[in-house]
């Protein structure tokens, strides 16, 4: 089989030659192309049975053809573009101050009534919207601060009735606070599916009677975290509203805080209007395209002196 393929492969070498030379010798357009279609036919027919091809195109001006085979075309490197300061379209970007003054983790609003804080107002459903008929339903009043060793959040939340039945990794299933953190913004600010450096948690206010509050982490890993302090009241003959206070360690957030460093940042009120029942029927929030898995979907916050 071999010694056929180079016998063929040198009747194709002394056609080329043959017509090479006729091509040469003459200068009208007609020459070349049929040399041009020619060696196009036969290399065709060569690579269709199989055969090794060695023979070189002729050059159409008439010069020497080069005896090197083409090589393939260096592929473009595709660049990823430089991404912006700050996500903009998904709501109001926040500012967060450091905390003026300390704050103790236990579910009232008094120490923010002097503190310098940011204010985000939740009052939109990103889920849920055909089960949600308002404000009253559920929203919420949020404030933020920061210092060096953890990020602080209060929520004022307005609820027409109070259930949580769910404590742990189902909570979400019931009234409770999420918060949503990248603390890469720029590293990954293009990827649409949160990773190791996204955070999600839940807090929760408890149900005020035998479930206490408590804080779950969801993402990247799930888990209760103990060193997440968070605090929930619950004023009386107000429905199912409630105020629930966080303390979040910096440590836990995957981030080294700095005036002026930005993070991606959503926080959202998860409400279950079923008494009795485990269930998520809405969630509102501030970020106005939120899905939860997606970071892209999520505000800037930046840490203010």
């Amino acid at each position: 089989m071999q010694g056929n393929r180079s016998i063929g492969i040198a009747i194709v070498a002394v056609l080329l030659a043959g017509l090479a030379c006729n091509a040469a010798g003459a200068e009208s357009d007609d020459t070349a192309a049929t040399v041009g279609a020619v060696y196009a036919t036969i290399t065709a027919q060569a690579e269709a049975a199989g055969l090794p091809i060695t023979a070189t195109e002729p050059a159409s001006n008439g010069s020497e053809a080069s005896t090197e085979g083409t090589e393939a075309p260096t592929a473009t490197p595709t660049v990823t573009p430089t991404p912006p300061a700050e996500r903009t379209g998904n709501g109001a970007n926040i500012t967060a101050p450091r905390c003026a003054l300390s704050i103790a983790i236990d579910g009232s609003d008094g120490d923010w009534n002097d503190q310098n804080a940011a204010e985000i107002v939740a009052d939109r459903a990103t889920f849920g919207a055909d089960q949600w008929t308002g404000a009253d339903d559920a929203s919420a009043h949020f404030k933020t601060c920061w210092t060096d060793e953890a990020l602080f959040l209060l929520a004022l939340v307005s609820d027409d009735v109070h259930v949580q039945t769910e404590t742990g990794s189902t909570q979400w299933r019931g009234d409770e606070i999420e918060l949503m953190f990248d603390s890469d913004l720029q590293g990954d600010y293009y990827n649409d599916r949160w990773n190791t450096d996204d955070s999600q948690f839940g807090l929760s206010p408890g149900d005020f009677a035998d479930l206490p509050p408590n804080a779950v982490q969801y993402e990247p890993v799930q888990r209760d975290v103990e060193s997440l302090q968070v605090a929930a009241s619950r004023p009386i003959e107000v429905g199912g509203a409630y105020t629930l206070e966080a303390k979040v360690p910096w440590a836990l957030l995957g981030a080294s805080p700095a005036v002026d460093a930005k993070y991606g940042f959503c926080v959202a009120v998860s409400d279950n209007d079923q008494v009795g029942q485990a269930s998520q029927d809405s969630l509102i929030s501030h970020c106005t395209n939120l899905t939860v898995f997606n970071p892209t979907t999520w505000v800037t916050l930046t840490l203010g002196p």
